[in-house]
C-alpha cells in the first residue's frame, strides 16, 4: 500500500459528508481523521494518508483500518495490552485519568482555599511580623545594653585604676611624711 504525503491543501468535510462516513464505517474502530482536496477525499494521520478517492463510498475499509493503524491511539492500546493479549479499555483508562485529574485540581484548589484563609488569619493577626519585630527589637535591646555595659565596665576600670593611682600617692605621701 503507497502511503502519500499530507502536503496537498486540503478541505473539512460538511456534516453531510461526516454522516456518509458514519453510516458506512460504523463497524469500524475509525481512528483516523477524514478530508477532500481537489482529487477526491481521503483518510489520514499524523504518520500517514491515504490516496483520494472519488467519493467516500469508494474508499475501502481496509485503507481505513490501515490508516487507523498508525494512530498514536492505537499505539497506547498496545502499550497497554495485557499479558494474556487481551485489551484493557482504553476509553475507561482514559476517563479514570479525567477524573483522577478533576480530584487531583479539586484537591489542590482545596489546599489552595486553606493555604489563603491561614496566610488571611496570619495576617489579620500579624503574630509572624509582630513576632519577628518583637525578637528583632528585644535582640536589639540586649545588645545596646550589652554595648553600654561594656562602655560602664570600660569606664569603671579606667576610674579605678585612676583612683587606685590617687590612693597611692596619697598612701606614698603619708608614709613619706612619717619617715620623715
Amino acid at each position: 500500500m503507497k502511503i502519500y504525503r499530507i502536503t496537498k491543501k486540503k478541505e473539512y468535510l460538511n456534516p453531510e459528508e461526516r454522516k456518509q462516513i458514519q453510516d458506512k464505517f460504523h463497524d469500524i474502530d475509525i481512528q483516523c481523521t477524514f478530508a477532500k482536496d481537489k482529487d477526491g477525499y481521503y483518510c489520514y494521520t499524523h504518520r500517514a494518508r491515504s490516496k483520494s478517492y472519488p467519493s467516500i463510498s469508494d474508499i475501502p475499509k481496509s485503507v481505513v483500518n490501515f490508516i487507523s493503524s498508525t494512530s498514536s491511539a492505537r499505539n497506547e492500546m498496545i502499550k497497554i495490552a495485557v499479558a494474556d493479549g487481551e485489551f484493557r479499555d482504553w476509553k475507561e483508562k482514559v476517563n479514570n485519568l479525567r477524573d483522577d485529574i478533576k480530584d487531583l485540581k479539586k484537591d489542590g484548589k482545596d489546599a489552595e482555599d486553606r493555604i489563603k484563609k491561614i496566610e488571611k488569619t496570619i495576617d489579620d493577626l500579624n503574630i509572624g511580623n509582630r513576632r519577628f519585630w518583637q525578637m528583632s527589637n528585644v535582640f536589639t535591646s540586649v545588645q545596646r545594653k550589652l554595648e553600654r555595659f561594656d562602655v560602664l565596665e570600660q569606664e569603671w576600670k579606667k576610674f579605678k585604676e585612676e583612683m587606685d593611682e590617687e590612693i597611692k600617692k596619697i598612701v606614698e605621701k603619708k608614709f613619706k611624711a612619717q619617715i620623715k
